[in-house]
């Protein structure tokens, strides 16, 4: 445990987290294996519980759908090009 009480839900009150899975159809005709809906990446960056100010690096930008989300959610323009210590990312 970690010191912290979780907090214990009203019965049929409103949900304080986000839910663990998500059921959304395939992408289809993305132009890559694999790629995203919009949902699904809305719903990672809602478990990540990121915020309006709050910076996301999209390592495999693929079909870049992730970086316009987040640039969505962040409210920050994702095309700079950023340095972190060693390490290079182009954000698309």
């Amino acid at each position: 445990m970690n010191g912290y009480r979780a907090l214990i839900p009203e019965k049929n009150g409103k949900q304080t987290t986000p839910k663990d899975f998500i059921v959304e159809p395939i992408a289809l005709k993305k132009g890559l294996v694999g790629a995203k809906p919009e949902k699904v990446c809305r719903w990672i960056l809602d478990l990540l519980n990121v915020e309006a100010g709050d910076e996301v690096v999209d390592l495999y930008p693929g079909t870049g759908i992730m970086g316009r989300v987040a640039e969505e959610v962040c409210g920050t323009a994702n095309n700079l090009l950023q340095t972190n210590k060693d390490v290079l990312f182009f954000l698309s």
